[in-house]
Parts: C-alpha cells; structure tokens; sequence
C-alpha cells in the first residue's frame, strides 16, 4: 500500500482532531512482523520552527532538522530503501510515518524525549549575570563612551568652524 495523495489528506485531517491514522490491514490481528502502517505525528509543539529575519518575528514550520534527526535515528536503512516513508504536512505540523510497528515505537519514544527535554529547558531560568560589579562596570563603559562620542563631536564641529583659511601667493 502506498502513501498516496488522498490519504496524506485524510491523515491530515485525522491528525487535526487529535487521532491516529492506521490503515484497516494494519488493524488486522494476523499480520506479518514486518507490515507497515502509518501513523501521523504531530510535532506543532516540538521547537521546529525557524524565524525570517527579513520579514520580521514570523516564525514558519521548518521540520528539516527533526526529519533528518529521525532519519538519523530510528532504523536509517529503512528510509534510504524506501521500506519507511515520511511526509510532513505544513497544515497541520505533522509527520506522516509509514514504518514497521517497532520503529514507530521507536519514534514515538524519540519524540517523547524530545519534548520531555524540551520541557525541562524551558523550565530553567535564563541566566542572567545581574551583580552590582557587573552593572557599574557597564555604566562607567557606557559613560566613557559617550564622553568620546562627545568629545569627538565637539573637535569636528570646531575644526569646521575653525578651519584655518588657505593662503594663495
């Protein structure tokens, strides 16, 4: 059975409610070690996003870096002889994942890290250097600066005025 256009639709819209698509041989009781199925993942709350710095803070669904991480990980061969399938769909920040019952196991697992460690990076405080040392050297670079900034202002609004006239003989 191949992933064809439709069921990429249907499993999209599955996805959307919170479901999981499997095809009914999939469901069957007797089927062979290694049938595949397909499963949709959604990874919306997975940080897969990347920011355009020409257009502003717009963030879009750019997931190269965890579809390379899963092809990386869970059962590589199987991507690169075309046994296990992924489709992202953008609509619905989603994979679609045809593989063997074990390496969706195995996804499944890989994706509960991630969010688990995603979770605790959010979680930390951002650390911040905030001493009072720290605040004074700052002011005193940050006056020094400006006592340049000034005096080198000052020196070229002088030399215009001051600029002595050229002497023809």
């Amino acid at each position: 059975m191949r992933i064809t256009r439709t069921r990429v639709c249907l499993a999209g819209l599955v996805c959307a409610v919170g479901l999981a698509f499997v095809p009914l041989k999939a469901a069957e009781e007797g089927r062979a070690k290694e049938e595949t199925l397909a499963i949709v993942y959604p990874v919306a709350d997975l940080t897969v996003r990347s920011v355009a710095c020409e257009h502003g803070d717009h963030s879009t669904f750019d997931p190269s870096l965890l579809l390379t991480v899963i092809k990386a990980t869970i059962a590589p061969e199987s991507w690169q002889d075309g046994s296990g399938q992924i489709a992202i769909h953008e609509k619905t920040c989603s994979f679609i994942v045809r593989q063997t019952k074990e390496n969706h196991d195995q996804l499944a697992e890989l994706l509960s890290k991630l969010r688990r460690t995603q979770e605790r990076e959010l979680e930390k405080p951002l650390s911040r250097v905030d001493t009072s040392k720290d605040r004074d050297e700052l002011r005193d670079h940050l006056v020094e600066k400006d006592v340049q900034d000034r005096k080198h202002s000052i020196q070229q609004e002088l030399h215009k005025v001051f600029v002595p006239p050229t002497v023809k003989y």
